[in-house]
């Protein structure tokens, strides 16, 4: 009975082999079965490992013969390696970088390519059918007409600017997919899901969105005037800045939806349900407000027009109490009082490690208690930088240092960036210091690691060991904490977004995770597990170029946030009762650099640095 389960067993593996090898008319037929697929794989292997065949003599196997089917490529560096019509069908590329290698005429026929990288590959004659390309990034890559996608899986893929043109997307499922700034016009997306899927910027233009579920879906930016969206669902979908004039949403629920910087004017919202609320709790995002800036110099302010700080850069001010504090970037600290204005402090001869060009120098100051904070860079004797805060009292004898953080070790040619260290403190003496991410993305995610957080310190304690109240920002210059001790922290972009995040709670459970790098703002940059519902969504985003959010007040008498970006754009926020944020006014001022905003409560003047400018905000029914 043994001697003959073992001769099948053998004529099995003989007929297999037989089959492999000298079949190779019919391979392509057999792995429509998916149970015969996994035996050719699981043999492939079992052949490799008897042949002891690493990484690298498959690479050679490939390269003589044109072929390594089902083979595992897992740990495989293809760099100079020529895969143009090389048969890789069934062949294991879990996660690898392919990008710029030229795949013109390359069989992927049910290879899994999932979370793998292809920038900038040729990609004419590829044969992608049944390939899994799931969390894949294929950002600006052309799968141009004919291009064939049966079976192909592509969740959570990457596809931003790619070329879909003439690519047949019906019945794909496409959920957590990224095709921002895809041409879909014309598109079918019969069968298509849609979940979650990043649609911004995409153009829409001939689409049939209805009776659609674009739960979570991202169609930031999109002009979607006169869509007709009967039977389609948009519960938690973005449509922040979009185009929705002419649309008729009556009786839709709009749970969860982002209509953050949307005219609203001519769109049906009757009958709307808002967070499961009914229609008498809804607000359109309408003021009778009007608003109008000046910018002037302050010579008609009670602030006397300082000669000291007229060839230096304003960099943060304290207008909160009696004595009030002007900081320069070049580490020189400014006292007005009693209409006196006076130099107290001068890192530079206070410190000799402080360090002031570039983004370096006095950057973070905050007062309370007769008790001075300032925030600035250094650097020691070895060459590495930091972040440190200070403790000075009010004849500003150096008191403690509340924290030292390490700056990432620099290669010849860098320059430390990223700082943050902005200083605020909330209506409980607690002190917040902002981290960047040192221009070291990932750490931003990492709560192991101080880079890209908000901090909070506990200034009642002998060991000030920071507490993270939010993550995932990567670069916090600006923030305010209003009269409800609300924080808004604005978020210099990287290369799509600026961001203004509200913090509504400084007293959290759990740390705040406003998404980046795997996020920037709304848009996903980073193929990962967080989700869109994950993160804390921005208040206002803009993808207006040039841009990097830098200055921002509450202005309680008319209850609004006003706040300004580094280029000279000055913005108007108010939230509305349905708890959305309408943008009421955006002007921009070609040439006056903003890099904060500071309101004397004495006068209710607002000023401007760096150039200590006087802002007036007229508001008008």
């Amino acid at each position: 009975m043994i001697l003959r389960i073992i001769k099948i067993i053998i004529t099995g593996i003989i007929l297999l082999f037989l089959i492999i090898e000298l079949g190779k008319n019919y391979i392509d037929v057999l792995p429509k079965f998916d149970s015969v697929r996994v035996i050719l794989i699981d043999y492939v292997n079992f052949k490799n490992r008897i042949l002891m065949r690493d990484t690298n003599d498959k690479i050679a196997l490939l390269e003589s013969s044109g072929s390594c089917r089902y083979c595992d490529f897992r740990e495989a560096n293809f760099d100079g390696v020529n895969l143009s019509n090389k048969d890789l069908t069934g062949a294991n590329l879990l996660g690898l970088d392919l990008s710029d290698l030229d795949l013109s005429g390359t069989n992927f026929n049910y290879a899994n390519l999932s979370n793998g990288v292809l920038l900038r590959n040729n990609l004419e004659g590829t044969i992608l059918t049944n390939a899994n390309l799931s969390g894949a990034n294929l950002d600006g890559i052309g799968l141009r007409a004919k291009r064939d996608l049966t079976g192909t899986i592509l969740t959570y893929s990457s596809l931003i600017n790619s070329n879909l043109a003439g690519v047949d997307l019906r019945n794909k499922d496409l959920t957590g997919a990224n095709l921002s700034g895809v041409d879909l016009s014309n598109k079918d997306f019969s069968g298509t899901i849609l979940i979650n899927t990043n649609l911004s910027k995409t153009n829409l233009d001939g689409v049939d969105l209805r009776n659609k579920d674009l739960t979570g879906a991202n169609l930031s930016g999109v002009d979607l005037s006169n869509k007709d969206f009967s039977g389609t669902i948009l519960i938690n979908t973005i449509l922040s800045r979009t185009n929705l004039d002419g649309v008729d949403f009556s009786n839709k629920d709009l749970t969860g939806v982002n209509l953050d910087n949307v005219d609203q004017s001519n769109v049906n919202l009757t009958g709307v349900i808002w967070n499961n609320s009914s229609e008498e709790d809804v607000v359109i995002n309408q003021t009778n407000q009007k608003f109008e800036t000046v910018l002037k110099n302050p010579s008609n302010s009670n602030w006397m027009d300082f000669n000291e700080t007229r060839n230096l850069n304003i960099i943060r001010y304290d207008l909160s109490g009696d004595t009030q504090y002007v900081a320069t970037k070049e580490g020189f600290l400014f006292e007005y009082d009693n209409n006196e204005f006076k130099l107290v402090l001068d890192l530079n001869n206070e410190d000799t490690s402080f360090v002031s060009d570039g983004e370096k120098g006095l950057i973070g100051l905050a007062s309370r208690n007769d008790l001075i904070y300032v925030s600035y860079s250094t650097m020691d004797r070895n060459g590495q930088f930091n972040l440190e805060v200070y403790e000075y009292s009010e004849n500003f004898t150096k008191v403690r240092n509340i924290i030292k953080i390490d700056w990432k070790v620099l290669k010849e040619g860098e320059s430390p960036t990223h700082f943050g260290g902005n200083l605020l403190f909330d209506s409980k003496g607690g002190l917040y210091l902002s981290v960047g991410d040192a221009d070291v993305s990932k750490e931003a995610q990492n709560l192991n690691n101080l880079w890209g957080k908000i901090l909070r310190l506990d200034l009642s304690k002998s060991k000030l060991d920071p507490e993270i109240i939010a993550y995932g920002i990567r670069s916090p210059w600006g923030g305010f904490i209003d009269s409800q001790d609300r924080m808004f922290v604005l978020q210099c972009g990287n290369n799509d977004v600026e961001a203004l995040y509200l913090l509504n709670d400084l007293y959290p459970d759990n740390p705040i995770n406003f998404g980046w790098p795997i996020f920037e703002g709304s848009v996903r940059k980073q193929q990962n597990l967080l989700s869109f519902n994950d993160v804390s969504a921005p208040i206002f985003e803009t993808k207006k170029r040039r841009g990097c959010l830098t200055a921002g007040l509450y202005l309680e008498d008319i209850d609004a946030f006003l706040f300004g970006d580094y280029y000279g754009t000055i913005r108007i926020i108010k939230q509305q009762e349905n708890q959305q944020w309408a943008l009421l006014y955006d002007n921009y001022r070609e040439g006056e650099y903003m890099w904060g905003f500071a309101l004397d409560k004495k006068t209710n003047e607002i000023f401007i640095a760096p150039k200590h400018l006087q802002l007036e905000v007229l508001v008008t029914q």
